[in-house]
């Protein structure tokens, strides 16, 4: 009798369970019914008629709805002219959501569309950020440096130079070798990834030949004095102060044509330059130039260490070597030496 009382107990247990089981799976089943579903057209919805701030209240529904979506479908909306840029933007931004979270797995119509010319710039450099490049799958940001000349060119060069510098140094050398078949955007993106060349070259304290330095500065100059576009002239001397070189400083700070403002940024952007200078075989003319840059901007890093280099030297204790010191001591500013980068950016071989 106690056996079967038993019996009944454990049962009874056992169906309470089971059917509490069966109510908490059904209300799940009503909570998960009444959360809103959006397909890829309502969320377009959303944003063309609230804008693109709506995104922010709606986001999870957003990137479920991407989730069902495949490149195609995407693409077909980049074409259809009745939707807005900024929508477009959205889409592609979450693109990472598609193919149920997987992604971008197709690329081909998105490289297409990449390269259609007919797509606004923008969307375009916007799909650019969204591909995945490597050292081995880039030829499409090849095309976009050299048959273009906008924005896109900017970025297609700097992301190969992210992925494969080599490549992309070549691809510099090409277009500043033959500048004249080339438009604006291509030179002076060319220009930039052959001064961070440069620059990393100095870093890691590689020799670089008189001939191959003075033709880029004589590139740099040229292209300063000839452009009548002031964004233009000054990114060129910003690429050519950004190479941590004495003999780029000196061409900087000793021409007429470049204003003090640019003349000071250089002074201040390049103790390394002056560093390796004094830290190596120095001529008259590299001093003369340091001594002509603390007059520009007076940085008592700079002065102190030029201090410490000519201290035994006694034909460079002059008084205007002299004067330069003190004020620069005195009234000048400090920089800090241990936050400068001496890594290079990149492995260019």
């Amino acid at each position: 009798m106690k056996l079967k009382n038993l019996c009944i107990i454990i049962f009874s247990i056992i169906l309470s369970l089971v059917l509490c089981s069966c109510i908490d799976e059904k209300n799940s089943e009503n909570d998960s019914s009444n959360e809103k579903v959006y397909n890829i057209y309502d969320f377009i919805d959303i944003l063309e008629n609230n804008g693109i701030n709506s995104i922010y209240d709606n986001i999870d529904g957003f990137k479920k709805s991407l989730k069902n979506c495949s490149e195609k479908d995407i693409v077909n909306i980049l074409y259809n002219e009745k939707y807005s840029v900024s929508t477009k933007h959205v889409i592609v931004e979450l693109s990472e959501n598609i193919n149920n979270g997987l992604g971008i797995v197709e690329r081909d119509l998105f490289e297409k569309t990449l390269l259609d010319k007919t797509i606004d710039n923008s969307i375009r450099i916007a799909i650019l950020n969204e591909l995945e490049f490597d050292n081995d799958n880039n030829e499409v940001l090849e095309k976009l440096i050299l048959e273009e000349n906008s924005t896109i060119t900017t970025n297609a060069l700097r992301t190969l130079e992210r992925v494969n510098p080599r490549k992309a140094l070549l691809i510099a050398n090409k277009i500043i070798e033959n500048i004249k078949q080339f438009g604006d955007y291509q030179i002076k993106v060319s220009v930039m990834v052959k001064s961070d060349y440069l620059k990393d070259m100095n870093k890691v304290q590689k020799y670089i030949s008189d001939i191959e330095l003075n033709k880029y500065i004589d590139l740099c100059i040229g292209l300063f004095e000839i452009s009548d576009d002031s964004v233009f002239r000054d990114s060129v001397i910003f690429s050519l102060m950004d190479i941590c070189d004495i003999r780029s400083v000196r061409a900087i700070i000793y021409h007429e044509g470049i204003d003090e403002i640019l003349k000071k940024s250089c002074v201040s952007k390049n103790y390394l330059a002056f560093e390796k200078s004094l830290n190596s075989n120095f001529s008259d003319s590299d001093i003369e130039c340091i001594v002509k840059a603390l007059e520009i901007e007076p940085i008592i890093e700079i002065a102190e260490l030029l201090e410490k280099k000519i201290a035994t030297i006694e034909r460079y204790k002059t008084s205007q070597v002299n004067k330069v010191l003190y004020n620069a001591k005195k009234g000048g500013y400090s920089i800090d030496i241990s936050d400068i980068d001496r890594e290079p950016k990149y492995k260019w071989e």
